[in-house]
């Protein structure tokens, strides 16, 4: 007998067509479509098709999971910003499709009420749509990205004047994410300042070469350094501008 395999493709299909229009003098009427795929295993795709003529560099998502039998519910909250990390996937050109996936096969699927909703998104024109609480989301992600990235920045390029070890880096750095973690006031700030500070501490840690010898803290200093100017000038050349 032949023998059987799980399909995963998906069971149920919703494609929703979706007009973005923005408020700015002259611009012309955005477009998008968004398909929602049940897959039999448990997870659920939405996926964005950028229908219209200028790129999508931010979208946020959320999936909502409400049991059947028990009144509770649980939210997953998804986000894709170029800018906010353009090491990552770039901006979604016309014509292109970017997914997300939301849940998992436990619980099962038919113990649950599962709904995915496409909440904002930001053009490469500084258009927006959505609801404005997620549009203000993903401006304040950026705003915050913006300003840890380049308090770390200034922290480590005057580490590297004063000439200390990684060990009085790292610590001082660790101490300032901690500092500012503790005052921070929004998830999104707090989830910034993990980005910022996280990446520099990791490029810290790698101090040791292959042959055995150690990584000049300069050295170090030169690559977070780069990769700090290059998140910090998309940034402040994103739109809408930002608003610090």
């Amino acid at each position: 007998m032949p023998k059987r395999t799980l399909a995963v493709a998906p069971v149920l299909t919703i494609v929703i067509a979706v007009i973005l229009v923005h408020k700015a003098v002259g611009a012309r009427q955005h477009e998008l479509s968004t398909s929602v795929d049940m897959l039999v295993d448990g997870h659920v795709r939405l996926s964005v098709l950028n229908t219209s003529g200028s790129p999508i560099t931010a979208i946020a998502a959320i999936g909502t999971r409400s049991a059947l039998e028990k009144p509770i519910t649980v939210r997953s909250v998804r986000f894709f910003d170029s800018v906010v990390n353009p090491f990552g996937p770039k901006e979604i050109v016309p014509g292109k499709t970017y997914s997300f996936m939301f849940f998992g096969p436990n619980p099962p699927p038919d113990k649950l009420r599962r709904e995915v909703q496409l909440k904002a998104a930001i053009f490469a024109d500084g258009s927006t749509w959505g609801e404005p609480e997620w549009v203000t989301t993903l401006l304040l992600r950026r705003s915050s990205a913006y300003q840890y990235n380049t308090k770390v920045l200034k922290t480590i390029e005057q580490a590297s004047s004063a000439g200390i070890s990684h060990e009085e880096l790292t610590q001082e750095l660790g101490q300032l994410q901690k500092d500012d973690f503790a005052t921070a006031k929004t998830t999104e700030e707090k989830q910034m300042i993990e980005v910022a500070y996280e990446e520099a501490l990791l490029l810290l840690q790698d101090t040791a070469r292959a042959d055995g010898n150690d990584v000049p803290l300069q050295e170090t200093v030169t690559h977070a350094r780069s990769r700090l100017l290059f998140r910090i000038n998309r940034l402040e050349a994103s739109k809408p501008n930002l608003k610090n």
